[in-house]
């Protein structure tokens, strides 16, 4: 009987046959693959020499890449797109899918090649919103500003920190605020006796200060305004609440896959790619 040996059903099927009629016998398979059949316990071993068969490819790509950057998934897609390549992006979890065998209005596919980038935060975002909301006391807030001073843009880092520095020395003060509305300035009026002796001051400090820090790990600074945030119940402390953080975020996720559209010519979708 002739089997299609082209088939993996055929060369099994043959191969079965061939143990059954013949003694132990080398039989030649497409791929230039060698097989040892024999027929007492009718079995079939590849005696291919190592090297001489020939690979058979996949009909079908199945591949699924994780990019770091979207300079690199803008470039992937670009070089393995097809007419039904697709973006899809999930602002929810920071995620941009690229489906290289999308299927079309017409005809199925199977969307087992796709590249994925899931945008990293920057280190600077990741520690900026990591004090979002909290409050230090005046030496922790002046370290956290002054090891974190070039990431201040507006006023000059260094000037901040030099103001809470000042205010260290009033520490154990009696201090108490004033909002001066005019000057977008908080006025700190700070006494301290000592023995039979009095002092006082005031210090200004702004109420808001702007950062420049990239919200993804390998994207360009944008800017951000920050808030002063003070208490004075025990002691003064300090912290930041950042304006509009979450628009902030979702501007630069827009930017970033517009970036990665632009790149690769190809048609976004926002939404999760299931």
């Amino acid at each position: 009987m002739k089997f299609n040996t082209e088939t993996e059903a055929g060369q099994i099927a043959a191969l079965t046959e061939a143990a059954t009629q013949f003694s132990p016998e080398q039989v030649e398979g497409p791929g230039n693959r060698t097989f040892l059949v024999t027929r007492e316990d009718q079995t079939v071993q590849e005696i291919t020499p190592a090297g001489a068969a020939k690979t058979f490819l996949p009909d079908t790509i199945r591949q699924s890449v994780t990019m770091q950057t979207a300079q690199s998934l803008g470039a992937y897609l670009d070089k393995f797109k097809s007419p039904a390549s697709a973006l899809f992006a999930n602002i929810a979890q920071n995620q941009i899918v690229g489906a290289l065998d999308y299927h079309s209005a017409q005809q199925a596919a199977l969307v087992s090649h796709k590249a994925t980038l899931a945008l990293p935060f920057s280190a600077e975002w990741n520690l900026w919103t990591g004090i979002d909301g909290k409050l230090m006391s005046q030496l922790e807030f002046a370290r956290f500003l002054d090891e974190n001073s070039e990431d201040i843009s507006s006023p000059r880092g260094a000037d901040l920190v030099e103001i809470v520095k000042d205010m260290i020395a009033t520490e154990t003060a009696n201090t108490t605020a004033n909002v001066k509305l005019e000057s977008d300035n908080v006025n700190f009026t700070f006494t301290a006796a000592t023995e039979a002796r009095s002092k006082g001051g005031t210090l200004d400090i702004p109420k808001e200060f702007e950062l420049r820090i990239p919200v993804y790990f390998g994207e360009h600074p944008v800017p951000m305004k920050a808030r002063l945030r003070y208490a004075t119940d025990g002691g003064v402390k300090f912290g930041v609440m950042l304006m509009r953080k979450e628009q902030v975020r979702q501007d630069e996720f827009m930017r970033v896959v517009e970036q990665v559209s632009k790149a690769a010519d190809l048609p976004v979708f926002y939404g999760a790619l299931a």
